[in-house]
């Protein structure tokens, strides 16, 4: 049986990921920085407990801007992202040279 805390903690973590990017979508004049850096104090603290969010359930934004990659080198946390999927996700989201 899984650990009620990892699992806990998993599911917590798939949230934040989607904080993470509601909070760097903030308007100017918003606490963006404060937020994004709160949001992130948070997914450090979870993440060696229930281990990498699968990057699949990260928005896609993050993982091309590269936050997901650097927090988790921070954190020294293998994240492998399948780069070839990943595209092939975003062409699906945004179409041929479209934007989310």
């Amino acid at each position: 049986m899984r650990d009620p805390k990892k699992q806990k903690a998993s599911i917590e973590l798939r949230k934040l990921w989607g904080d993470m990017e509601d909070a760097m979508a903030l308007p100017p004049g918003q606490p963006r920085s404060l937020t994004c850096d709160a949001v992130e104090t948070r997914i450090k603290e979870l993440t060696p407990l229930a281990g990498a969010t699968h990057w699949a359930t990260v928005p896609i934004r993050l993982l091309e801007l590269g936050v997901y990659q650097r927090i988790h080198a921070e954190l020294g946390v293998a994240a492998h992202i399948d780069m070839d999927t990943m595209l092939a996700c975003r062409s699906i989201f945004r179409g041929p040279g479209g934007r989310l």
